[in-house]
């Protein structure tokens, strides 16, 4: 398994006043409210990966750190083979990319599972 961790991810903090708990390293992406939100479906192009576990719980806004490049930790939503292109799929987690989807990054280690958690390089554009 590849050691990769976070390098040298570009960090921004936005707002939320969604509760996060347990979303650590899921993707997430910046709602009409100028406030973050799970990205929870292919169709969205997400901004990014959240880096802070939080639980807000409030309608307070709270500031969250989000890689929105470089190498970071995200969750797998199913297996995923080292190298593969990977897309946005419920929960804000990643799974293999298919055709014409937005992509949120290529993976660096294999995740044998739902929930596991594996070094991505983030790169966000469409797979032809």
């Amino acid at each position: 398994m590849a050691q990769a961790g976070t390098v040298n991810p570009n960090i921004i903090t936005l707002k939320t006043g969604t509760d996060f708990s347990s979303s650590k390293y899921c993707c997430v992406s910046l709602a009409s409210d100028n406030e973050l939100d799970l990205a929870a479906t292919d169709t969205i192009n997400a901004l990014g990966v959240l880096t802070d576990d939080v639980a807000d719980g409030s309608s307070t806004s709270k500031g969250v750190s989000v890689a929105i490049g470089g190498v970071c930790k995200v969750t797998a939503g199913a297996a995923i083979v080292a190298g593969a292109a990977v897309m946005v799929t419920t929960g804000g987690k990643v799974i293999t990319a298919t055709t014409g989807k937005h992509l949120i990054g290529i993976v660096l280690e294999t995740a044998a599972a739902d929930g596991d958690i594996v070094s991505m390089v983030i790169r966000n554009s469409t797979l032809a």
